[in-house]
């Protein structure tokens, strides 16, 4: 389910991914952290994002860093979506663009980082050293 998810990914057909990504959820738990992150990453698509997308997005994308906590990828996706969640608090809350800021400089660094070696699945970033990502891509 997880990979048939992925072919309809690539060919654009997002709705149709999602519902087999959620399936994949209950199915197929050696996926489960990947098609979490695919569909918190799914529902950034759209933008701007709403609250509920975001709130939803940033609870698959904790769910598959539960799951996969080494997964570089998933933790970049992650503090874009947080930078997203920090641009939608209410009005009055202290710093949001601050906050923002500091997850996106986070999700930049190990970028950089992650181009500087050449790798796509482990990086450094200022909380500590290297970890391998999840499948990257690779059936599991």
């Amino acid at each position: 389910m997880f990979w048939y998810g992925k072919v309809l990914l690539e060919q654009n057909r997002h709705k149709e991914a999602s519902a087999f990504f959620q399936a994949s959820l209950k199915h197929h738990k050696e996926t489960r952290a990947e098609a979490h992150a695919l569909l918190g990453a799914l529902e950034l698509e759209t933008w701007p994002a709403s609250a509920a997308s975001i709130a939803t997005a940033l609870h698959h994308l904790e769910e598959a860093i539960r799951l996969r906590p080494s997964s570089q990828p998933i933790r970049i996706t992650l503090w874009i979506c947080k930078a997203a969640a920090a641009l939608h608090q209410k009005p009055g809350t202290p710093s949001p663009g601050q906050e923002a800021l500091s997850h996106l400089s986070r999700a930049l660094s190990a970028l950089n980082q992650m181009k500087s070696t050449g790798s796509t699945t482990s990086a450094r970033t200022r909380e500590g050293p290297a970890h391998l990502a999840g499948a990257g891509g690779q059936p599991t």
